[in-house]
């Protein structure tokens, strides 16, 4: 079990809208006491995946936990030949995550096939979360909640305006 109650410890993050994705994100790091948590960021597309699972099977040294944050999970589209051994450990991890890491796979903008087995065995263990194709009702409230944080606020018809001169570019 995580260590805050709130949160899982594997997270899938998926879709197109890169702001919602960093957000939520954010909200689970924000959850966390910073100076009793370590958060770690690796891009995929140079970090191997062995080196990942060094780190996460690697119990905390002076904090209750760590975040590890995976962007651009290249091992979501393909798995190389050179990575069997290291899918394999991972997997194992999947199913029986380290109680003091939370694992967060960010996937924002990136094909998943449904047939690899890493996403397989993910869509049964880690919390989904997918943001595509997000709702004109969902913008809107984000930008009223993100403007009230900094003691702005907004008319109805200036929303309207603001939302027509974005055009959807998140």
């Amino acid at each position: 079990m995580a260590l805050n109650q709130n949160d899982e410890q594997v997270y899938l993050f998926t879709g197109s809208s890169e702001i919602f994705i960093k957000n939520r994100m954010n909200r689970i790091i924000q959850g966390y006491d910073p100076k009793e948590t370590t958060v770690i960021r690796y891009d995929m597309e140079t970090t191997s995946l062995s080196t990942v699972l060094t780190d996460i099977l690697t119990i905390p040294f002076l904090e209750k936990q760590k975040i590890i944050i995976l962007r651009r999970p290249r091992f979501l589209k393909t798995i190389h030949q050179d990575e069997k051994n290291a899918v394999k450990d991972f997997i194992k991890y999947l199913k029986d995550p380290v109680e003091t890491t939370i694992l967060l796979i960010d996937a924002t903008n990136m094909n998943i096939s449904n047939t690899n087995e890493i996403y397989k065995v993910l869509k049964n263990t880690a919390f989904i979360v997918n943001y595509d194709n997000t709702e004109e009702i969902e913008i809107k409230g984000w930008i009223i909640r993100t403007l009230a944080i900094n003691n702005i606020e907004i008319t109805d018809d200036a929303l309207t305006l603001f939302l027509e001169y974005l055009n959807n570019d998140q």
